[in-house]
């Protein structure tokens, strides 16, 4: 509580908070695929990212991945 009032906070810089719960729809099928432009999409993360992602952690692109509907994956796979 006191470094809540001194202003520390647990969360990398740069990094985007998780929603609130409650506040995202996940999973009802009530999205479309504007809102969901990953839909139905396996992504691996590889490499070295550049511009805005860079600062991201392969964790918190997989995050992204998933929020944009799509399926994070940690392989390639023949199919």
């Amino acid at each position: 509580e006191k470094l809540v009032r001194a202003g520390v906070t647990m969360t990398e810089p740069g990094a985007t908070p998780p929603p609130e719960p409650g506040t995202e729809e996940e999973g009802d099928g009530g999205g479309t695929g504007a809102e969901l432009p990953l839909a139905g999409m396996k992504v691996v993360v590889t490499g070295a990212m550049t511009g805005a992602l860079e600062k991201l952690s392969r964790n918190q692109m997989n995050e992204l991945i998933e929020r944009a509907g799509g399926k994070s994956s940690s392989s390639v796979s023949a199919r």
